[in-house]
């Protein structure tokens, strides 16, 4: 009996230290809550925790639950924690009209969900296209209400930005975005998120919770992304006067083995930003740094 009492303890421990006992999508998505901009459209965001806020900002093709494991360790710390799913990704609204995707108009509408909720002032945490409306909400912030930001292998810079694929705006760029999207392209989204890791490989769990939301018309937001990189320069070509002129705190958080955001962005923006940043680099991660490594 002693043996079966000690197999049973030693196989829930292993469970607890391969976070076994993490939600599924499902769970997640049960959390969220709804709040409709001026222009009628839905954001579904996670709002949990009580103190400092912190507002986590996802990137292309990801969703809210890229900060499943971030959003429990901030809570855990005292913090509250606002985890939105920008419009065309994850629960949120996709429409097919691409001005909602316009970083404006991303940018603004976080700016109106966080308003909604009466917050000021928070610390702000981007990652990947995150950053990018990060960066135009900057622009907008008049009352110092981003007291902090905190870029995670962001696009801070043109050199050392090096994306996976670029589409011709038309019929193929709009057709691989559908495949990428569809039950065809899961091989193709595992791909993605197995690249973006360092020895290291998404679980089936996990899995899911990237390829559900990108089911639902999620093309419309990919295809965006990826034929706009003309309005991508025009944003990052003014971020050495963004970034030196900003009043608030910034740290950057990098894992250091990612081939597509690579940490030559910072090189190139640091010595333009007089004041002195944080940084933290994590030498075992790489693009996904939430899936790895990362704790606030």
């Amino acid at each position: 009996m002693k043996y079966i009492l000690r197999s049973l303890i030693f196989i829930l421990f292993f469970m607890i230290q391969k976070d076994v006992f993490t939600q599924n999508y499902e769970e997640f998505i049960a959390q969220q809550k709804t709040f409709k901009t001026k222009d009628s459209q839905s954001i579904k965001y996670i709002d949990q925790g009580e103190g400092d806020v912190f507002l986590l900002l996802h990137g292309v093709p990801t969703s809210s639950w890229l900060y499943r494991r971030q959003i429990k360790e901030l809570v855990n710390q005292g913090k509250r924690v606002i985890v939105p799913d920008l419009i065309g990704y994850g629960q949120s609204d996709k429409p097919s009209d691409e001005k909602y995707y316009h970083f404006d108009n991303q940018a603004f509408s976080i700016f109106e969900l966080m308003k909604n909720l009466n917050i000021h002032p928070w610390t702000q945490v981007c990652h990947d296209m995150g950053s990018l409306v990060t960066l135009k909400m900057m622009d907008l912030d008049t009352t110092n209400s981003i007291k902090k930001i905190i870029f995670l292998n962001s696009i801070v810079e043109k050199g050392g930005f090096e994306p996976p694929m670029k589409f011709k705006k038309g019929i193929i760029g709009k057709n691989y975005a559908k495949i990428y999207c569809s039950s065809l392209g899961k091989g193709m989204i595992k791909a993605t998120l197995n690249q973006g890791m360092h020895n290291q490989k998404i679980d089936k769990q996990s899995l899911e919770g990237y390829i559900q939301p990108l089911k639902k018309t999620g093309h419309h937001a990919l295809y965006y992304f990826f034929t706009h990189f003309d309005e991508i320069d025009t944003i990052i070509k003014n971020n050495h006067v963004r970034l030196n002129t900003y009043k608030g705190d910034i740290q950057f958080i990098w894992g250091m083995k990612d081939k597509i955001l690579q940490w030559k962005q910072v090189d190139l923006v640091l010595p333009f930003i007089e004041k002195e940043c944080e940084i933290l680099n994590l030498e075992n991660s790489s693009h996904f740094l939430q899936e790895q490594e990362l704790k606030f």
